[in-house]
């Protein structure tokens, strides 16, 4: 990929002389940890009509789009962080009334774009 796409290449050679770190960054995952499934959403009309226009005016480029992993909407987005926090086991927590006041403002805001 690097080669095809010259991306983190100086000339022939990786860029800083390696092709790849994973000796130094790659460790086995502990057996006792569940990784949750990836979370993918059904693409809605907008999304669709996105998708069909990247994939004409970029169709040479690498990657594909055959599955929408981001929340495109306030709902989905809103599920999303619930799983996150389900996993995370924040559900449960009791959090500080100003804590909470604060999630909610900037969630709103985040969601809503109305800061």
């Amino acid at each position: 990929m690097r080669r095809q796409t010259g991306y983190l290449m100086d000339g022939e050679n990786p860029r800083g002389g390696e092709w790849n770190y994973d000796d130094e960054n790659r460790e086995a995952l502990p057996e006792d940890i569940d990784v949750p499934a990836l979370t993918y959403f059904e693409p809605d009309d907008i999304t669709l009509e996105v998708m069909e226009m990247v994939e004409e005016l970029f169709s040479e480029h690498f990657g594909e789009l055959k599955k929408i992993r981001y929340a495109v909407n306030r709902k989905q987005a809103l599920n999303l962080l619930k799983s996150v926090l389900i996993c995370l086991g924040l559900m449960k927590m009791r959090w500080p009334p100003e804590w909470i006041s604060s999630f909610i403002q900037i969630s709103r805001c985040t969601l809503t774009m109305a800061c």
